[in-house]
């Protein structure tokens, strides 16, 4: 039952003093060593036209493309922690894709399949 808030020294001795309350809930805040985050994933592959947002969003959350149009609109979508709106956006190799309600994901590998010309995407999804 434990948060981990990574911040600089002086923010977290403002963090201890100050919060006291998140709506109704108690929280107490305390300084500790930094703990490496241990991340563990779902891999699996991807085939897409191209590297367009728009279509790995599509790919990924396995709906059309207007759907897939729709969240990065709505700003649903994020790549490397920046909210993009642009749904032409060019994803490149370590990307990080966060969709809102579905999960976060980043771009492990990219290969090109010589006889159909589509991308191989090899996906990482964050437990």
């Amino acid at each position: 039952n434990h948060i981990y808030l990574y911040c600089k020294k002086d923010i977290s001795l403002w963090l201890i003093d100050n919060f006291k309350k998140i709506a109704n809930l108690s929280v107490n805040f305390s300084s500790c060593e930094f703990v490496d985050q241990k991340f563990t994933f779902d891999s699996f592959n991807i085939i897409c036209p191209n590297t367009r947002l728009d279509k790995i969003v599509s790919c990924i959350i396995r709906k059309s493309r207007e759907i897939a149009k729709n969240k990065i609109l709505f700003q649903d979508v994020n790549v490397n922690f920046k909210t993009i709106d642009q749904n032409d956006y060019n994803c490149q190799l370590n990307d990080i894709i966060s969709i809102k309600k579905v999960g976060r994901f980043k771009i492990k590998d990219i290969q090109t399949n010589p006889k159909s010309g589509k991308i191989i995407l090899s996906i990482d999804k964050y437990r």
